[in-house]
C-alpha cells in the first residue's frame, strides 16, 4: 500500500500553506483560485489543505480550535494537558483515551494518537494528533464482558457437566465439573 494524500482541514488554506512552506521548505504544487484547496509537494505523498469551517463531531469551528486551549475541549482538562506533555516528552503518544465534550455537551470517548512535528532544523513546531471515536467499541467490549461473566456464572453454578453442541447436533464441548470428578458421584459437592 502506498499513501498518496494526507489531507488537512484548515480554517485558512493560504495561511496554512505559507506556514508549511516556510517551516518545512516544501514546494507549492497548487492553490485554487478561491483559496479552498491547496497541495504541497512532499515526495511520494501529497500534503493537501482543504478549507473546513466546522468539525461535525464537536460542533466547534476549526478556527476556534486553533486559537483556544486544547484542554478546554475535554471533561478532564488536566489529563488532556498531561497527554500533550507526554507527546512533547516522548515525541509521540498512542491510544491515549480522553472524553471529548462537544459544544452541545455531548460526551465522546476518543482515543488519541499523536506525534510531534519538527522543522527542517529539528526544532519541535507542534503536535499532529488524530482522535478516533471509541464510544461504540467500548460499549461492545462491555457487552462481551457481561456475556463472559454470565457464561462463567452458568458454568460455576452447574453441579454436573457442561455440554455444548453445534447446529448439526455434534458434541463440541463436554466438561465434567470438578465436583463430579473429585467425588465420583454425580451432583455431589467436592469437599
Amino acid at each position: 500500500m502506498k499513501l498518496g494524500y494526507t489531507i488537512l482541514y484548515v480554517a485558512d488554506v493560504k495561511r496554512s500553506l505559507e506556514f508549511w512552506e516556510r517551516a518545512f521548505g516544501l514546494e507549492r504544487r497548487m492553490l485554487d483560485d478561491k483559496g479552498m484547496y491547496a497541495e504541497l509537494e512532499t515526495g511520494a505523498t501529497t500534503l493537501s489543505f482543504v478549507a473546513h469551517l466546522t468539525d461535525a463531531s464537536t460542533g466547534h469551528t476549526l478556527f476556534a480550535q486553533t486559537t483556544t486551549s486544547f484542554e478546554d475541549y475535554f471533561t478532564e482538562p488536566d489529563r488532556a494537558a498531561a497527554g500533550v506533555q507526554k507527546t512533547l516528552n516522548d515525541a509521540y503518544v498512542t491510544n491515549y483515551e480522553l472524553t471529548l465534550r462537544s459544544r452541545h455537551r455531548r460526551q465522546i470517548l476518543v482515543s488519541f494518537n499523536a506525534s510531534v512535528f519538527k522543522d527542517t532544523e529539528g526544532r519541535v513546531r507542534g503536535i499532529f494528533a488524530v482522535a478516533r471515536d471509541v464510544t461504540e467499541q467500548r460499549r461492545l467490549e462491555e457487552q462481551v464482558r457481561e456475556q463472559q461473566n454470565y457464561s462463567r456464572g452458568l458454568i460455576e453454578s452447574s453441579v454436573d457437566a457442561l455440554v455444548t453442541v453445534d447446529p448439526d447436533v455434534v458434541l463440541t464441548t463436554c466438561a465434567v465439573l470438578r465436583s463430579m470428578v473429585s467425588t465420583g458421584v454425580p451432583g455431589a459437592l467436592a469437599s
